[in-house]
């Protein structure tokens, strides 16, 4: 026999599921259906909306990203725009028929009715500046009476329900708002915020407005920054561990970038690195991946692990200084004994949590052949013995900087590089 296509088998789950709710309700089954069957409702509806948002975002940033003729853009932001709101009309206007055609609340009892009568003459009767829709008075009815007890609770159980206060309040704030309001709402001031309270218009905005700036990019700037992070992304929502080998330290921007929009929130990261790459924003990702990561909300709590205090300038000093979620290790304080390495892995641990991305900059390594080689720094074993020690489950793993100019770094390059990245594979993949 053959198997019924997707569209079938939805529409033969939505009939099933009408008629298992009228069943359940003629035959006293509610209590039932909602402790065993409806859960897997809602698992079921919070999957697709898990799907739903990052689909939008991506597929939006990968259209107009690879969009060559930028006098398109903004024709397709409008479509786009148009589309949603055109569909959300129409998806309320359907609503609205159907539950006027149905009048789906006029199959309850007629004692349930009354209840749910009485409970609302009390609500308007309780609230200041709420005026009845129309002429009834159960509440001057004195057959009612054996009625009001089960309205009050009713009407009680309501006013403490969170959710329906939240609604309520959203509902009153928008009446006081002006015409322009909406606007303003698609706007949105935390991305992330947009993402954990599936506020689809901000997040189809921000889709636009990103897919924009890299457009406008030079190509040179924009290709490695998106490959990086469309990798990354696509990893992390695998469910999969990204390992990032060779480049630069500025593709840390693309590793959290795509970490922070795979999990929908600020990615933690330790930094086992001579320098903090904290420097300042001046349009290009060089020694400031992590001031970019963090300036748009990518970058959590930051940890360095190495830094070295003779490469690292006063303002960084002030900016690590004025933010308590920004640490370090010095050098200077690990050769002098002043700190301990299971003492700073107390404090990585306290600072980022059991979740974090891993950065390792192979200059951190003294003699290491890379983009700034330091003559003096943590041996090859102290940087291994690290990766075994630290207690986290990876988000993500990024080594970078190794520089090859003759043949002998070729190979002293290629070993550590394949050292570590074995390391890192056995201490936290094949770690049972």
């Amino acid at each position: 026999m053959k198997k019924p296509s997707l569209p079938v088998q939805i529409i033969i789950g939505l009939v099933l599921g009408i008629a298992w709710a009228l069943l359940s309700s003629s035959m006293g089954w509610s209590d039932f259906t909602i402790d065993w069957i409806a859960p897997f409702g809602t698992i079921f509806i919070n999957l697709l909306k898990l799907i739903a948002i990052p689909l939008v975002l991506f597929s939006i940033i990968a259209g107009i990203g690879n969009l060559s003729d930028t006098a398109t853009l903004g024709r397709m932001g409008v479509k786009t725009l148009a589309l949603y709101i055109g569909s959300t009309v129409l998806a309320a206007a359907m609503g609205m028929f159907i539950a006027n055609t149905f009048n789906p609340g006029k199959q309850a009892s007629e004692e349930q009715l009354k209840i749910n009568r009485l409970a609302y003459e009390l609500w308007v009767n309780d609230s200041e500046g709420v005026e009845y829709f129309d002429d009834i008075r159960l509440l001057n009815d004195p057959s009612m009476a054996t009625y009001l007890t089960d309205a009050q609770s009713a009407l009680a159980e309501q006013q403490s329900n969170e959710e329906l206060n939240a609604k309520m309040s959203v509902l009153q704030n928008k009446k006081e708002t002006g015409p322009l309001q909406f606007f303003v709402d698609m706007v949105p001031s935390n991305i992330f915020l947009s993402f954990n309270d599936s506020l689809m218009l901000q997040v189809i905005f921000f889709a636009i407005f990103f897919g924009i700036v890299m457009v406008m990019l030079p190509n040179a700037q924009m290709q490695p920054v998106a490959a990086v992070q469309f990798v990354v992304e696509r990893i992390r929502s695998g469910g999969a561990i990204p390992i990032v080998i060779g480049g630069g330290h500025n593709n840390s921007y693309g590793c959290l970038k795509g970490t922070a929009q795979a999990q929908g929130n600020a990615v933690n990261c330790l930094n086992i690195d001579a320098h903090s790459d904290l420097r300042a924003l001046e349009g290009r990702h060089s020694g400031n991946g992590f001031s970019y990561a963090r300036e748009e909300g990518a970058l959590g709590a930051y940890f360095m692990w190495g830094l070295q205090e003779n490469y690292t300038p006063e303002y960084i000093w002030q900016y690590m200084e004025d933010h308590d979620e920004v640490e370090y290790l010095s050098y200077e304080d690990y050769l002098s004994g002043e700190e301990t390495m299971e003492a700073t892995l107390i404090r990585v641990e306290s600072l980022l949590g059991d979740r974090y991305g891993i950065e390792l900059d192979v200059d951190v390594i003294a003699q290491f052949p890379s983009s700034a080689q330091s003559s003096s720094g943590f041996t090859m074993e102290y940087v291994r013995s690290l990766l075994y020690r630290l207690d986290t489950e990876p988000l993500y793993f990024h080594l970078c900087e190794g520089r090859i100019t003759n043949p002998t770094d070729h190979a002293h390059v290629g070993r550590a590089l394949a050292l570590l990245t074995a390391d890192f594979i056995k201490a936290f993949i094949f770690e049972e």
